[in-house]
């Protein structure tokens, strides 16, 4: 009984939303300022986040690790980093 109550509900929620036209489509546009579909786009600079390069592992003192970092464009040092 409670297996068709739920058929039931999740069919007239679907039937509901193929009824009911939606502003879904043109929301993107006004939302996010995108630009008009034939307008030229530039490309953005580049950028290199910092990366992980590498881990070195101690065997003598397991808890140990020193981290071998690419700082990239970010220009972190220190703390931040």
């Amino acid at each position: 009984m409670i297996k068709r109550i739920q058929t039931l509900v999740v069919l007239v929620c679907f039937a509901c939303n193929l009824g009911l036209p939606s502003a879904s489509f043109a929301a993107p546009q006004t939302l996010l300022n995108l630009p008009s579909p034939k307008a030229m786009i530039t490309v953005s600079p580049s950028y290199a986040p910092t990366i992980l390069k590498g881990v070195k592992i101690y065997p003598n003192e397991p808890l140990r690790f020193d981290f071998v970092v690419d700082t990239g464009d970010a220009g972190l040092k220190g703390q931040k980093l």
